[in-house]
């Protein structure tokens, strides 16, 4: 698993690559942490190429928007492949997460918070 950081229009947005299970988790824990630590309050996880998570994945990103809300921020979920999205639906975290089908709609949600 990859984890790329970028930043577009005052969003972070976190591109995983591969699969995220119990391991790998631990680098997106990471990279999260870090960027909620250096007071960023718009994040996007663009979960595009990611073709199976598991619940210790789950958790990383419940753990940070749990973390991220006491700061007054928000994540969104991006881009889910069919397979990852009917995991948030069974778990109905699909009503935790903003979840948007792109990056572009994310951000226009996220600024329209402000």
């Amino acid at each position: 698993m990859e984890v790329k950081v970028d930043k577009m229009k005052g969003a972070e947005i976190i591109t995983v690559f591969g699969k995220i299970d119990a391991y790998q988790s631990i680098k997106l824990k990471d990279a999260l942490n870090e960027i909620i630590d250096k007071g960023s309050k718009k994040i996007i996880v663009n979960l595009h190429d990611v073709s199976f998570l598991d619940s210790t994945a789950l958790g990383t990103l419940i753990s940070a928007l749990k973390k991220i809300k006491n700061k007054g921020g928000e994540i969104c979920i991006t881009k889910l492949q069919p397979g990852v999205g009917e995991i948030f639906e069974l778990t109905r975290l699909n009503k935790v997460f903003k979840i948007f089908p792109s990056n572009e709609e994310a951000i226009d949600y996220l600024t329209s918070l402000e």
